[in-house]
């Protein structure tokens, strides 16, 4: 009898304890658990506030760039306006002059601003806790050479949330663009698109729209000048001798182009074709000081990539 109590209470107390090791771990793998959860809610919540900090940063960028490309061309303008007094030799600059000038101006004016400098930082409190937004790398004069077509500028945003930490890469690109966004024909227009129709080979020095010349234009001499304020359609070809001036305000069709002598001043603003079998060739025109290519920074091209560290 005795040994039955005994082997009771020995099973008994055997039960007690293997519930208490069992509680034992049960309650560490939940405080485990716990403690697991809470630090992924704060990583969670410091991503959070550090990708609000991606987010504000990149809207501030993109407003001052505005501004800077605005401020940019206001003083390019004045600059041109400047240029004849200030240089007797040339009428005005080239295009490729006012879009380097422009570029310079641009560049000065966005590295110029605190909150585009190395090291640039701002903390913000967010309910009783903060993030920290502050720029790693910014770009410099090198940055804005005239041969690079891409602006790279890297920050780093960082979330805290209860002493937790996220930090966050964002790389800010911009590119150079082309102002001429219209597709390219792929046939002459028709001769009804133009407003004049010339029939012969004699021209005026300015026509206020665009002119369509059905025969061959030959501009001879010295202060031969032709403008025209619109689109210009040589269907016989263009002849060019000595210094002559010819300025198109648009596109320019030609069945050819001659150029005897290195002289003479030739802009068209507009996208440049040849004829050929009814259908049109791009064709870059040989000493077109106004070409429609703009290696202009374009703010509009703006892009950014996130890296989760």
């Amino acid at each position: 009898m005795k040994n039955e109590k005994g082997s009771s209470l020995i099973v008994v107390l055997l039960i007690i304890t293997l519930i208490s090791v069992f509680s034992l771990v049960i309650m560490s793998s939940t405080v485990n658990s716990r403690l697991q959860f809470n630090s992924t809610e704060k990583t969670n919540v410091s991503t959070d506030i550090a990708e609000m900090g991606i987010t504000h940063y990149y809207t501030l960028f993109k407003k001052l760039a505005k501004e800077a490309y605005s401020d940019a061309d206001t003083e390019t303008i004045d600059w041109v306006k400047k240029y004849s007094k200030n240089n007797k030799s040339k009428d005005e600059p080239t295009q490729q002059e006012i879009i380097d000038y422009f570029n310079e101006q641009f560049c000065s004016n966005l590295l110029n601003y605190q909150e585009v400098k190395i090291n640039y930082e701002s903390i913000f409190p967010i309910e009783n806790e903060k993030y920290q937004l502050y720029v790693t790398n910014s770009p410099s004069e090198t940055a804005c050479a005239k041969t690079l077509n891409t602006l790279e500028f890297t920050f780093t945003s960082i979330g805290e949330f209860e002493k937790q930490k996220k930090e966050l890469t964002g790389t800010i690109t911009m590119n150079k663009g082309n102002e001429i966004n219209d597709p390219a024909p792929s046939h002459p227009p028709d001769s009804n698109h133009f407003k004049y129709i010339v029939n012969n080979k004699i021209y005026n020095k300015y026509y206020d729209g665009s002119v369509y010349f059905k025969e061959r234009i030959d501009m001879n001499g010295n202060s031969k000048e032709l403008v025209i304020n619109g689109d210009a359609y040589f269907a016989k070809g263009l002849v060019l001798n000595g210094n002559v001036t010819l300025k198109i305000n648009g596109n320019a069709y030609f069945l050819d182009v001659r150029k005897n002598g290195s002289s003479g001043n030739i802009c068209v603003t507009g996208q440049t074709f040849k004829i050929q079998d009814s259908t049109l060739i791009p064709y870059p025109l040989p000493g077109n000081s106004c070409s429609s290519n703009n290696d202009k920074w374009d703010p509009d091209s703006l892009n950014i990539d996130v890296e989760y560290n």
